[in-house]
């Protein structure tokens, strides 16, 4: 495929440097990069945005405890 893609010129006069040293055209070199990098970011776990709120530990309440947190917020209702 044929694109038209805007780089930083030094980038571009470096990438293209690297690329020659290597015996490749840039546009080899690009699709190389561009390949372990789509690749890469498939094999990585989605990023999740946790909503945290500030707080204090609550006396005689144990986080580490699943059943007896349920039981707490279900006692709330």
């Amino acid at each position: 495929m044929k694109m038209t893609v805007e780089f930083d010129d030094g980038l571009a006069r470096e990438a293209e440097a690297c690329a020659a040293e290597r015996g490749e055209t840039l546009g080899d070199l690009i699709g190389r990069v561009l390949a372990d990098y789509v690749q890469g970011a498939r094999n990585e776990a989605p990023c999740l945005d946790l909503l945290t709120k500030e707080g204090r530990p609550v006396p005689g309440v144990d986080i580490d405890n699943r059943a007896a947190l349920y039981d707490l917020l279900d006692a709330g209702d």
